[in-house]
């Protein structure tokens, strides 16, 4: 066999275990999806979803007068155009996690373009392509938030055009490509703007170093009217009023009207005084030690490389990867200074996840090099391949609530982290908690109190199945009292009947409440 035919067999086998590793990502995906329950917000964003929908298809301009017409609706109208005419709530939020599922796949689809566009080394981008489907918090995410992790997917999709607009900024194709990922991605959130902010920090500084060039500008220009355009296209609450729409939501999300309290080390502290280094903590203790390691080494390895290639001529991909890696260090200080609110951990700012794992790739490439004399290709990364079996293990252990995992940087001790950190603020596990009472008490009618509305919808949807569960507004009246501790993370004084727990803490517990004498 001569080298061109050996060369041409490796190419056919590397597209072709890259496709199956996809494959198997959607198989597992679509097949898991059931087992995830309705999230806190589920109700909520189907009812932007169907708001907005109506609104575009001239059903009702009720949308006009809803506090909640500043979320944007990217995301949510075609979600809630699949559930048209479904009245089965399992189905309809198993499609919801779908739907969300396929989009976050569709999303690594891109980090593995933008990864080999980068490093253009197959087995670097498909290892790093599934470091990141197998980070156990955003895995569990990637079903059933609709917010966060849709606003995340398309994010990386945006950081994919951006690239190629950025290496061909007089591309008509690409600008137009980039404008309608951007203004999509606005319309999912409004923080989206960073992605037109960064696009213009990369092309700045490309300009900065070989000089400005006008066209570039004028084709900027163009993007960003156009991205303009798409924002109005994609985001049915603006059509009426727009520039006065726009001017509102940003008046609400910059004084965001959320005071409620949040457990963070141990504290229940308000949303609007949360410390300078809340988000840091919780990306610390949330992300898998070989994910956080490997990105906090990238850091200054961007600054030696930097300091290296200072004499030499510099490449766009150079710029590209070092204003990318540090975005994350540079996006944490700015909010350190202005204390915007966050809650519930970092999910508001899981965009950052795909820019640690370029940093990921980056650390690797150089660890790599460094010790290319010394070990082969193959026993290294095998050993990266072995050290994801641990992030495998972590969601298996977990499923199907992967989002509450905390890695080892803070105490498993028995209800160390319960009595710490939020767990599962979302209350997905309210559904296995009915569907336990259903299991192990076979009255006719039993009388629940929730301790909170995650409980509501996950109610309704079991009440579809099997109607023995009535809910109750008080104590007194209660058989049973279930709580995932959301704003309460002190123990109850009732008679244990069962308890979900993870890592060694409870995440959802049901007490049984005896009869008063």
């Amino acid at each position: 066999m001569n080298s061109e035919t050996k060369s041409i067999l490796i190419k056919y086998l590397q597209k072709g275990t890259t496709v199956l590793v996809f494959m198997i990502m959607l198989l597992a995906g679509w097949n898991l999806a059931p087992d995830f329950a309705v999230s806190w917000d589920d109700p909520l964003q189907r009812a932007v979803g169907k708001q907005n929908w109506e609104y575009a298809t001239q059903q009702s301009d009720s949308l006009l007068s809803n506090p909640d017409r500043h979320y944007g609706s990217a995301w949510e109208v075609p979600l809630y155009w699949l559930e048209i005419g479904k009245d089965n709530l399992k189905q309809i939020y198993t499609l919801r996690h779908r739907a969300n599922h396929l989009l976050f796949v569709t999303s690594l689809i891109f980090l593995y373009f933008i990864t080999q566009r980068l490093w253009n080394r197959w087995i670097l981008s498909l290892l790093l392509v599934l470091t990141f489907y197998l980070w156990p918090s955003l895995w569990a995410h990637s079903f059933f938030n609709s917010k966060d992790l849709p606003f995340m997917s398309v994010f990386m999709i945006g950081l994919y055009t951006a690239l190629r607009f950025f290496e061909q900024p007089n591309s008509y194709k690409w600008l137009l490509w980039h404008a309608v990922v951007s203004g999509f991605l606005i319309d999912i959130r409004i923080v989206g703007i960073l992605l037109p902010l960064l696009s213009f920090s990369l092309l700045f500084f490309w300009n900065l170093l070989e000089g400005f060039k006008k066209s570039h500008w004028l084709h900027f220009l163009f993007y960003t009217l156009a991205t303009f355009i798409f924002v109005y296209l994609f985001w049915p609450a603006l059509w009426q009023n727009p520039l006065g729409h726009w001017v509102e939501t940003l008046q609400r999300m910059a004084n965001f009207p959320w005071r409620y309290e949040t457990l963070f080390q141990g504290q229940l502290i308000k949303a609007t005084e949360n410390p300078w280094y809340f988000l840091p903590i919780w990306i610390g203790i949330t992300t898998p030690l070989f994910i956080l390691s490997l990105y906090l080494f990238s850091v200054p390895l961007v600054f030696a490389d930097l300091w290296k290639k200072r004499k030499t001529t510099l490449t766009q991909i150079d710029v590209f990867i070092w204003i990318l890696i540090l975005l994350p260090i540079d996006i944490l200080l700015f909010f350190a200074l202005i204390k915007p609110v966050f809650y519930d951990g970092w999910r508001q700012v899981f965009f950052l996840a795909p820019l640690m794992i370029l940093g990921v790739g980056f650390a690797l490439i150089q660890i790599r090099e460094t010790m290319r004399p010394h070990i082969k290709s193959l026993p290294f990364w095998g050993t990266v391949a072995m050290i994801l079996m641990f992030q495998v293990k972590a969601i298996q252990e977990l499923h199907p609530y992967s989002q509450v995992y905390f890695n080892k940087l803070i105490s498993h001790e028995v209800q160390s982290i319960r009595k710490n950190y939020e767990q599962d603020y979302w209350g997905l596990s309210y559904a296995q908690g009915f569907e336990t009472l259903l299991r192990k008490d076979a009255r006719p009618e039993i009388k629940v109190l929730i301790s909170n509305e995650a409980g509501f919808e996950n109610h309704k949807m079991i009440q579809q199945q099997k109607s023995r569960i009535k809910l109750v507004n008080r104590l007194e009246e209660a058989d049973y009292f279930i709580t995932n501790f959301r704003y309460h993370p002190e123990d109850y004084d009732f008679k244990l009947f069962y308890e979900i727990q993870r890592q060694n803490s409870s995440i959802l517990t049901i007490y049984e409440i005896e009869p008063q004498p």
